[in-house]
């Protein structure tokens, strides 16, 4: 026997607003946070560019407003919202090592000098940070809500 699931309805705007500013406020402080611990150790000089906080943040404010969107495309029209956003979070993470991995494979083609196996999984290592608490974020603040019973 089949089960059929109904589609959900996208959350309210300002829920999926709360999410992205909870996304960014904790992913910036956890991001940050890590990034001051790795770069002592990865950077003595602390020259490199990508781990610095500027930098840092505003990478972490750009993921959070992609996942934003994603987000809320993916609630209003999926039947199994939260596991569709894992699915695509996983797989978005994965695909954000390439840059970091770019870095490594050409850097002359970087304007950054000195780009070392070290700092390039420094970089990973703040994407995985940052990504379940961004997705934590909106499922959490901007659950997807139950689609309205159909009228027979």
């Amino acid at each position: 026997m089949t089960t059929l699931t109904r589609p959900t309805r996208r959350p309210a705007t300002s829920a999926i607003v709360r999410g992205w500013v909870a996304a960014v406020l904790l992913g910036d402080a956890a991001t940050i946070a890590a990034s001051l611990i790795l770069r002592p150790i990865v950077d003595p000089d602390l020259t490199f560019q990508p781990l610095q906080p500027g930098s840092v943040v505003s990478l972490t404010v750009l993921g959070a407003f992609g996942a934003a969107v994603v987000y809320s495309i993916v609630v209003g029209r999926s039947a199994r919202p939260r596991m569709r956003f894992l699915q695509i979070a996983a797989i978005a993470l994965v695909l954000s090592f390439g840059q970091d991995l770019a870095l490594l494979l050409n850097p002359s083609a970087t304007p950054f000098v000195d780009v070392t196996p070290s700092k390039v999984l420094a970089l990973m290592v703040l994407h995985v940070v940052a990504a379940p608490i961004i997705v934590a974020a909106f499922l959490r603040l901007a659950p997807p809500l139950a689609a309205p019973e159909s009228k027979r």
